[in-house]
């Protein structure tokens, strides 16, 4: 899990609320495979695939996959009602119901309801200050990627703390404004469009695709799928999958010149976001500069040398070494901690050497210290985490606990 994580910038991540994401496709694409496939013993096959990524859903957990889940077998269901005597409309709506109640269970049974109504009060937080930062921003929006940032400003002081708007619809509104909120309309439109024109010619599999499409759709109007690229793919395979067709016609005239016209406003709209976005990061190495600027002159190598000490206290496992690295830490550190405004970076750099030696009180001082100067500081919370899941044990299971955590050498008779 933890590697995973780490691999969020990369578009792959583990998350509860994700891996229900990939069960709702797994369960769709297997029902419409197993209705779709001539072989017997593969459409068994297919059959227990869905099977399997519907009790993922018990695992994970999650009230809005549960939402999503019943969504989707709800279009899925009208789509087999607008056959009329289609009697596969009453299975798909039975089981559907049956899965999404023992999903909800299991949810409030592991969770509560108190989890729920936090879960709830998070995301209407988030989505309030994805509307703020719109407010501020209309037209471009704050930035790509810029909406944690506008988030912080604005956040109360028991909210949650994130990236993410939970919603990638009014993330996409507070991120690129009105221009890129048009850009994701284009493309919608087309989708619909193409979804109602084929709607007669739709297969039983079609009509389970759809309910995955929606179900994966309404996933992404609570949460963040759209923003990780593993989850975003998926869907828009989904959704390839629901509009492609194998006797594809050579476009009309009008379709040729409409085609070109939405190229062009393209175009330009791109460009206008391209270049909106290369003015806001020339802002933030102007920021960043001056913010280096501002450091004391002795800032800089103090941080340099007090990173370097932490590290060769890590690693020592000789007394004298590690003495002579602890001294090397807070010689470089201490003073900088002691000011009034002291470099985050220097606050953390001396926890983890005081988690390192056992101290880890002092370490979780120096932690909340670094968060009130910088609450988005994420070596501070994760340091901060795991100091506090060791405070909870006894004061050897604990040095145990931080050793383990931050792969650090620690005496048997530090105090």
């Amino acid at each position: 899990v933890e590697r995973l994580a780490q691999a969020r910038p990369i578009g792959l991540s583990l998350s509860p609320d994700l891996a229900g994401g990939l069960c709702l496709a797994g369960a769709f694409c297997g029902a419409a495979l197993a209705l779709q496939l001539a072989d017997k013993r593969l459409r068994v096959a297919m059959a227990l695939t869905a099977v399997v990524s519907v009790s993922g859903l018990l695992l994970v957990r999650s009230f809005g996959c549960v939402l999503a889940l019943m969504i989707g077998v709800a279009v899925s269901a009208l789509s087999f009602a607008a056959r009329r005597h289609d009697k596969r409309v009453l299975l798909v709506a039975g089981f559907g119901l049956l899965t999404g109640a023992l999903a909800l269970v299991a949810a409030i049974s592991a969770r509560g309801t108190a989890a729920l109504g936090r879960s709830a009060g998070e995301r209407l937080e988030n989505w309030r200050a994805a509307l703020e930062a719109f407010s501020d921003a209309p037209l471009l929006g704050v930035g790509l990627m810029r909406y944690g940032s506008a988030y912080l400003q604005v956040r109360g002081p028991e909210a949650n703390v994130t990236r993410y708007a939970h919603s990638g619809p009014l993330q996409m509104l507070a991120e690129t404004g009105l221009v890129g909120t048009a850009l994701a309309l284009v493309a919608l439109v087309i989708v619909v469009r193409a979804v109602w024109q084929g709607r007669a010619a739709f297969a039983p599999a079609d009509r389970f695709v759809l309910g995955g499409v929606a179900a994966l759709a309404v996933r992404a109007g609570i949460d963040y799928d759209l923003h990780v690229s593993q989850s975003a793919s998926v869907f828009a395979v989904l959704v390839g999958l629901l509009i492609a067709r194998s006797d594809a016609a050579p476009a009309e005239p009008m379709q040729r010149r409409v085609l070109a016209l939405l190229a062009v406003v393209v175009g330009a709209l791109v460009v206008v976001l391209g270049v909106r976005q290369g003015a806001l990061e020339s802002e933030d190495s102007d920021t960043l500069a001056a913010y280096a600027n501002k450091l004391p002159f002795d800032a800089e190598p103090r941080i340099a040398l007090g990173a370097q000490a932490v590290d060769a206290l890590v690693v020592c496992n000789d007394h004298d070494s590690c003495t002579a690295a602890r001294q090397r830490v807070f010689a470089a550190l201490d003073p900088l901690c002691a000011r009034t405004h002291a470099p985050p970076v220097a606050l953390v750099l001396r926890a983890r050497a005081n988690a390192s030696i056992g101290h880890l009180k002092d370490a979780l001082a120096d932690v909340d210290a670094a968060l009130v100067l910088d609450r988005g500081s994420a070596p501070a919370h994760q340091l901060g985490v795991a100091l506090a899941q060791a405070l909870k044990r006894s004061d050897v299971d604990a040095r145990t606990a931080a050793a383990r955590t931050w792969g650090v050498a620690i005496e048997e008779s530090a105090p």
